[in-house]
């Protein structure tokens, strides 16, 4: 009985693998942060914030497993371009990214509890617009989600929403058309982004619209 208790207690004290990257992303930052308050050579932070996102990257990889489709690198690169709160890329969803190329078709992968901790953090942002609500669904349906999500340096301006068949075994799927923009006008480049909650995995596919 003794040994059960003990069994029992230390299974609900250990921390799980997504405890574990939040607690590695999260001390890599404050590092990064003191770093900077400190003036140190940019050098130096530009290569401490290189080997934190290469040990997240890693503990992502761990967490999500492979991802196989086709026309995509099995290889992934981490969704968040920097650790650094000075750097563009900083906040970004918590995720591996899959890329055809820099600017070709790509698919963002997250799990619902990293997406649900990225949201709760962006439901207190002190600036209006780039408040999000601690709901995936409703979170999916904004703007706003898929600028911080996954644009680094544009904004996502949606056109309009339009029906797709959830795939089979999903729990909600959202589709898009939209562009990428940096100023204010028409936006001619217009791109298709596809959100799927499957399970624990949240998928975020977008692609330039065939003309």
């Amino acid at each position: 009985m003794t040994l059960l208790l003990a069994l029992a207690g230390s299974t609900a004290l250990a921390a799980s693998p997504e405890d574990d990257y939040i607690a590695a992303r999260d001390k890599a930052i404050a590092d990064i942060t003191a770093q900077v308050s400190a003036n140190t050579a940019i050098e130096t932070i530009d290569a401490q914030n290189e080997k934190a996102l290469a040990d997240l990257q890693q503990r992502l990889a761990a967490i999500l497993g492979p991802l196989s489709v086709k026309g995509f690198p099995t290889t992934a690169s981490n969704n968040i371009e920097s650790l650094n709160a000075s750097d563009i890329g900083y906040g970004m969803l918590d995720g591996l990214r899959y890329a055809q190329s820099d600017d070709g078709p790509s698919i963002v992968v997250s799990t619902r509890g990293l997406t649900e901790r990225w949201l709760k953090s962006k439901s207190t942002e002190a600036e209006a617009d780039f408040k999000l609500p601690t709901d995936i669904g409703a979170a999916l349906k904004l703007d706003s989600f898929y600028t911080q999500a996954i644009g680094s340096d544009a904004a996502f301006s949606g056109t309009l929403d339009f029906p797709l068949k959830k795939p089979d075994g999903a729990d909600m799927v959202v589709a898009r058309l939209g562009g990428w923009t940096q100023d204010v006008g028409p936006i001619y480049e217009q791109h298709v982004v596809v959100a799927v909650v499957k399970g624990d995995r949240v998928l975020i596919a977008e692609a330039p619209a065939s003309p």
